[in-house]
Order: C-alpha cells, then structure tokens, then sequence
C-alpha cells in the first residue's frame, strides 16, 4: 500500500513539472538564420536586346585623284588648271544589333556600315594639234618616257576618268553608360574595327597631238590608258567616346567620337597602254605593276547631332540626325609615276599616292530597344 502511494505521489510531481515548464521548442529558421539577399532574376533575352537602322547620305574625298591638267598658255609660260573627281553625295545604309550583358550594364553591339560610289568626268579642249607644243590636255598618270620618250610634249584634246569604290566598315565593342549628373552621361568604348576599301581608277587620254622631235619622224600621240586598283583590308583595336546631354524630356544633343589603329594589307596593281603613230607604223606600248605589302594605317570619325526618345513601355524607341565625318589615312596606295627620270634606265621611279580618303555627310537613323 505504502509503494502504490508513493508512485501515485511521483507521477503527481512529475505531471505538475511539464505543466510548469513545457517542452522547448526551437525557432523557425528565418528566426536565428539571415535573410537571403534578394537577387533581381535573370531577364529573357529579348528585355535587353537594341536594333537600329542608318541611312546615310555620304560625300567622299581622297587626295592624290588629279587626272589632267589643261594649259591654256605655252609651254613656257603655262598656266594650268587641275581636275579631280566631282563630289557627289551617295545614301548607304549601317545596321546596329546588340544586348546588355547581365552584369553591371554593360552592352555587346555589332555595326555594319555599306557605301559604295561610281564618279565619271571628262575634260575637253580643243588646239592645233600640228602647232608647237603649249595649249592642250596634260596627262598625270602617264608614264614619264610614253611615246618613245616625248611624254613631255604630249598634248591631248579629250581625257575622262573613273572613280569606283566600295566600302564595308564592321565594328565589334563593348560600353557602359556612366551617368554625371541627371543631365550628363559619356559612354566609354572598345572593341575591334574591321573595314575592307576596295577602289578601281581609270584614266584615258585621247585625240593627241603630233609631235616632231629634234632628231627623227614626226610622232602622232594617239591614246594613254591607265587601269588602277587599290584593294584594302584592315582590322585593328578601336577606342571611342560617346557623350550625351539631355536638353528637354526626351530631346538629347550628342557628339561621338572614335578612333583606331589599324594593320592594313593593301593589294596595288597597275596596268597602262599606251599608242603612237610614227612613219606610217601604229605601236602600243604596255606596263603591268603589282604590289602587296602590310603596313599601319590610322583613322577617325566624329558624329554630331541630336536624338529623341519615346517610351511606350515596354520599347523605346528612338530616331536621330547627325553631322558625321570620317578620316582614313593614306587609303590611296594608286601606284603612279613621279616626274623623274632615271639617267641609268631611261625609266621614272614608281612611288605610292598615299593620299587620305574621308567620308563626311549627314547620318540619319531609327530604332529600338526592348
């Protein structure tokens, strides 16, 4: 009886001391554990990819284009007036495609750049082709000793040239926008540049004069052509700048500015033929030069202008209008014949043009992003 009470009494105590002091529960885990940082999820491709489309309206120039100068005087006191190709403003087109990384707003972009133009002219006078050499056409890019060595006293009533080139320009690079204050932003750049300038330039010369040398048959010049090519290709590191100032909600005025250096492999070819009559017997004279070789070539292009935005979320879309002007160094590599003949071989040294080719005109463009 006395053990049956005393458990009774135990389990009484016991009862009481877990209703005193309850089971401990541990907290939930966000209780004692921090928070996980809430990361911005991963946006399908399609939130961050921009398109744009160009059109351009380009004028080129190059230097070292002169194809004939006209004497009005004589040979002694000569007053001479030089032609070039005619500037003449041409539209191509440049595609843009490109996304922001997902790491700290960067952007990856491609652009595209086409421009092609085809220039002719043609000069003409008129003279006595039997009178002593003075008033008439003078040929520049034929051969110094052409016409069994009286090139300097050739004369030519008609002469016309042709200018052909085709241009393809690809950028690859990466920038960031950095904003200076709510009104300012510049947007360092760099990636690779790649251009391919292909240039073709004819020359002929024709109705020439008769000449009478000191000793010999009097020679009738009748024709020079000249067939030029200048190929290019070129990749090097470009660095750019762009900045931006918002002028009123939307409306931005913008000056880009980019440069390069590139390793140029340049593929040069010249072909001439020239024709003379000369006791009673037509001859042609012809000359084919070559040459390759690689070297650094240096270039730089400047946009000015304005842009606007509309926000129809969730595209932007945006259109702008600049001034643009591009400088390629020493692109003209036409193989010519400088004015100096060689006493040992009767010949004239070959020496390359290297003359500067710049585009320049206005560059209007659309797009979007998204």
């Amino acid at each position: 009886m006395h053990l049956i009470l005393f458990f009774l009494l135990l389990a009484t105590s016991l009862f009481a001391t877990l209703e005193a002091d309850p089971v401990f529960t541990p907290p939930a885990q966000e209780e004692y554990l921090p928070s996980p940082k809430k990361s911005k999820p991963l946006a399908t491709l399609s939130d961050y990819i921009f398109f744009a489309v160009d059109l351009l309206i380009w004028d080129s120039e190059e230097e070292g284009l002169e194809f004939v100068y006209k004497n009005k005087n004589s040979q002694i006191n000569q007053s001479l007036t030089s032609y070039k190709p005619k500037s003449k403003f041409d539209p191509a087109f440049r595609a843009s495609l490109g996304g922001f990384l997902p790491y700290d707003e960067w952007s990856l972009g491609a652009v595209y750049t086409y421009y092609s133009t085809e220039r002719n002219r043609t000069v003409s006078t008129s003279f006595n082709p039997t009178a002593a050499p003075g008033p008439g056409l003078i040929a520049v890019w034929t051969y110094p000793a052409a016409f069994y060595n009286n090139n300097t006293a050739a004369r030519f009533e008609k002469a016309k040239n042709s200018w052909d080139m085709h241009v393809s320009f690809l950028d690859l690079s990466l920038e960031r926008e950095c904003k200076v204050g709510s009104q300012f932003a510049i947007t360092p750049e760099f990636g690779i540049r790649s251009a391919w300038i292909h240039q073709r330039y004819t020359v002929n010369y024709s109705q020439g004069n008769v000449i009478t040398p000191n000793a010999g048959s009097p020679i009738t010049v009748l024709s020079s052509a000249i067939d030029m090519n200048c190929l290019s290709n070129n990749v090097g590191p470009l660095f750019g700048l762009k900045t931006s100032w918002t002028l009123l909600k939307g409306l931005n005025f913008f000056a880009n500015f980019s440069t390069s250096l590139l390793a140029s492999r340049f593929h040069l070819g010249r072909g001439e033929t020239d024709r003379y009559t000369t006791s009673g017997t037509t001859y042609t004279e012809s000359i084919d030069l070559s040459e390759k070789y690689w070297t650094f070539r240096p270039q730089a292009d400047l946009s000015i202008g304005f842009s606007f935005n509309i926000h129809l979320s969730p595209i932007d879309y945006f259109v702008s209008g600049a001034y643009e002007t591009q400088n390629w160094w020493k692109q003209n590599g036409l193989l010519r014949y400088i004015d100096e003949l060689n006493a040992t071989s009767g010949g004239a040294y070959v020496s390359q043009t290297q003359g500067n080719l710049m585009f320049h005109g206005l560059t209007l463009e659309t797009g979007i992003r998204y």
